[in-house]
């Protein structure tokens, strides 16, 4: 093994490539991150709350917006993704709160209510089935054999059911259930990995949903293969990564369903591989409506594991995705085992080390030999 990994060192110094950090020192990164987001969640089991401060799609500043429960649902997500056990106090203390906090007159972004779905599926021991889908009779009950307690999939469902709502006529998801149509390739993204893991726990998500889904990214597509995050951006890394992720998932549930792809479905994923073989980077994310500067470079991060992940390629560019990846994170992570990401939605720290842990995590589980 270590032979192995030293001819590797070796062949990456030929080829003036940094060397992939060794399992050990990506281990040591993780246990880290998970060390400083157990110590940044408040006394009252939260996160955050995620402040949010843009440009309105006029192009005009918009108000600022809170989303009280994103943070700390994705960050009990990010931990127990991490393997922290669900009887854990730190775990529990965040749930309370969410129950506590998540009343009748809420208001939920779809990103909210997407981190809640994958929060629950993941306290639950959901992962990809092995042999064919068993649904549940009803999407009220969960099916037989499952580790959902009544309560929580009755919760995992009112979510659901305010996604769908956020689904605009193109096919695409937005912030909020509304009469314009405004999805994003972002928020889609999002509602994508929620209605895949609630899939795997057995919640009947129609066919209907990822054709619609599919055809909505038709028609943003750019010419060069790329996208953007709406209609009236251009097209970047970031979200290209996530459009790819999110067609991936569609032509894995639409194969699961036994319904047939739509043609249109691999020449887009083709065009897309190529935009990412183009500009694969794992130093930056430029954004092109924000004059090029640095923009959410570790949800970026994030969409390229997921990309990697679900269409089981090892290169972009012909380069290795996760060992550069990897590497880049060990590099900026601070002496506090944290990562900050520059963006325009807050808390920086909480949701940067969030998105560079599922980052090494997810991709590190073939690598290392602790579960």
């Amino acid at each position: 093994m270590r032979r192995v990994l030293w001819l590797s060192v070796l062949a990456a110094l030929v080829r003036g490539e940094e060397p992939a950090p060794t399992p050990d020192a990506i281990n040591r990164a993780i246990d880290a991150g998970v060390a400083w987001l157990r110590s940044a969640q408040r006394e009252d089991g939260s996160y955050g709350p995620c402040m949010a401060s843009s440009t309105a799609y006029d192009g005009s500043m918009a108000s600022p917006v809170c989303y009280r429960l994103g943070p700390t649902a994705f960050s009990l997500y990010t931990l127990s993704v991490c393997g922290v056990p669900r009887d854990d106090p730190a775990i529990q203390r965040g749930l309370t709160w969410l129950r506590k906090t998540a009343t009748r007159d809420y208001e939920y972004a779809s990103y909210e209510s997407a981190a809640l779905v994958l929060m629950l599926t993941a306290l639950n021991g959901v992962d990809a089935p092995k042999g064919k889908l068993v649904r549940s009779s009803g999407h009220r009950r969960p099916p037989k054999g499952s580790r959902f307690a009544a309560e929580e999939w009755r919760w995992m469902d009112g979510r659901i059911e305010h996604l769908r709502g956020c689904g605009g006529s193109a096919g695409g998801f937005g912030y909020w259930p509304q009469e314009e149509d405004y999805a994003d390739v972002s928020a889609t993204q999002f509602a994508a990995l929620a209605l895949r893991s609630a899939s795997f726990a057995g919640y009947p998500v129609p066919a209907d949903v990822w054709l619609r889904i599919v055809d909505f990214h038709g028609k943003l597509q750019d010419p060069s293969g790329g996208f953007p995050y709406h209609a009236r951006n251009k097209p970047s890394r970031g979200m290209t990564a996530a459009a790819l992720s999110t067609l991936f998932i569609c032509k894995e549930q639409l194969a699961l369903e036994g319904v047939k792809e739509p043609p249109s479905l691999a020449p887009s994923i083709e065009k897309a591989l190529g935009y990412m073989d183009a500009h694969f980077d794992v130093e930056s994310n430029p954004s092109p409506h924000f004059e090029g500067r640095d923009h959410y470079h570790y949800a970026h991060l994030y969409a390229i594991e997921r990309a990697g992940i679900l269409s089981g390629r090892r290169e972009l560019g012909g380069k290795g995705w996760y060992p550069r990846g990897a590497a880049f994170l060990l590099r900026e992570q601070d002496r506090k085992g944290r990562w900050t990401d520059g963006t325009c939605m807050g808390p920086e720290d909480v949701l940067g080390t969030c998105f560079a842990l599922l980052f090494l995590k997810k991709a590190t589980i073939p690598a290392v030999t602790r579960k």
